[in-house]
Formats: structure tokens, sequence, C-alpha cells
């Protein structure tokens, strides 16, 4: 009896040493971006890493998606970035400091006029990032008034292809959101589209994009204190992926968990 119940008690140990493992390698995390924690949106402009839409640039792929079906003529504008600016605020008196605000033109003929900005994690280009991991996040907290169409997010990989969760807007309060990169349509975003070829493990820019007409007008800019422009506002945004030695350590619990259903399984000669 004590030589057969020895395996299971090594078994046991093992499978404790294996989930011990796995709940500590859950808590590291790399950051990538945490803007305004780790670094004003001024320097993040001035780095090169936060760059404005151009008037007429390209859409991506799944901006397209979204906005062709709705049948309205669209209108890529330049954005205008105001950061670090103090004191925007919504309907129900929530008033945040050292925001981004983005500002854009509405055209005459009520066009859909589209903005963003791009975050890209090399502004040269050349080394993309991994997001590839199911627990890499992207957090950012948002403000679209009144008048906003949309607000999304999109992901643009080194060969150009992208994905993107797009949102019927306007929230009109500032909202919180944690995007898993790796999952599909997650609330409370209502689109989803992502190239079959996207490639989450070599990840360039991230784009957040915005959209408003003329017809449906929005509130006094704060940055101008002029009501002839579209603009929303951006409190924070933080990407954050596992650290290379907490994949390792998650792959060696696996390894052990399978290796302890392995021991843990009698023999038919048993």
């Amino acid at each position: 009896m004590t030589d057969k119940q020895t395996p299971i008690k090594r078994c046991l140990g093992i499978l404790i040493a294996a989930l011990a493992i796995l709940s500590s390698a859950r808590a590291g995390a790399t950051i990538l971006v945490d803007i305004p924690t780790a670094g004003s949106w001024q320097q993040a402009i001035a780095a090169g890493n936060i760059v404005p839409s151009t008037a007429g640039a390209n859409l991506t792929d799944a901006a397209l998606q979204f906005y062709l079906p709705q049948g309205v003529p669209l209108a890529v504008e330049a954005a205008r970035l105001t950061p670090d600016f103090d004191g925007v605020s919504d309907p129900q008196a929530t008033v945040i400091d050292n925001t981004l605000v983005m500002s854009w033109d509405l055209p005459s003929n009520d066009a859909l006029a589209i903005a963003w900005w791009d975050y890209r994690f090399d502004p040269l280009g050349s080394t993309p990032v991994n997001l590839g991991s199911g627990s890499s996040m992207i957090h950012f907290s948002v403000y679209p008034p009144r008048g906003v169409w949309d607000l999304s997010l999109e992901l643009m990989d080194v060969n150009g292809r992208s994905r993107g969760w797009f949102r019927f807007g306007p929230a009109n309060l500032w909202d919180t959101f944690w995007i898993s990169p790796n999952l599909g349509l997650q609330n409370p975003f209502s689109f989803y589209w992502s190239d079959p070829l996207f490639d989450i493990t070599k990840v360039v820019a991230m784009r957040f994009n915005e959209s408003g007409m003329q017809s449906q007008p929005f509130p006094i800019d704060p940055t101008t204190g002029l009501a002839v422009a579209a603009w929303n506002a951006w409190d924070s945004v933080k990407v954050e992926v596992p650290e290379p030695g907490t994949l390792v350590l998650i792959g060696l619990s696996l390894s052990l968990l399978g290796l302890a259903a392995r021991r843990a399984t009698p023999s038919p000669n048993a």
C-alpha cells in the first residue's frame, strides 16, 4: 500500500508546485505604453510615437469594412492634437486633466469626417511588438462628446494589414476600456474585423479613430472655445504584455502538470 501511494504523493507535490508557479507567473507584465503615467502626451508626440492623421490619408481595410456599408460619403481630415490639456469635462461634471484632445474639421457637404492619431511603437517602424499572448491587454480612457459618430481602436502590422474594434457613439461620458488584442468582438464594441493574415506578433501601430458630421454638431471645443469643429479627448493609454520570463514559467508549469498527470495514471499492469 505504501509503495503505491508514494508516486501519487509525488504527483500531488508536482501539481502543487506547478499551480504555485502558474499563479505567480500571471502577475508579471511588461508595460509597453503608459501615458501619462510614464511620460506626457507632449513627450510622445515629440518623440514621434504619436502621429495625427493627414487630409486624404488612406483608411485601413478594417475601417473600410466598418464605414463603407453605412452608405455615406467619407472624408479623411487632418487631426489637430492638443496634448496635456486640463479641464475636459463631461455632462456628469467629471473633469479630467492631462488629456490629449483631438480636433478636426467637418466638411460643408456633410460627409462623414474621419480623423485619428496613431501610436507607433517604434517611430522608425523597424521594431514591431508581439501582442500575441492571450494575456496582452490594451487599456484606454476616452471621452467622445455628443456629435461623435463612432470611436474605435485599430491595430496595424508590418505588412499594413489591420484589425479593429468599432463602436457607434457618442458615449458622451468619460469611459475606460480593456481590450484583448487576441479576442474578437468585445463589449462595448459593436463591430470587429480582422484581416485573415493579420500578424499579431508584428504590430507596428495602434490607431484611435473618430468621426463626425456637420449635421450633428459638437459641443464647444474646450481647447479653442469655439463650436466650429469636431473633437474628443483621451485620458490615458496603456499597453501591457507578459514578461518573457512569465511565458517561460507558464510553459514550465504546464509541462509539470502534464508530467504529473502521466505519473498519476495507473499502468494497465498495476
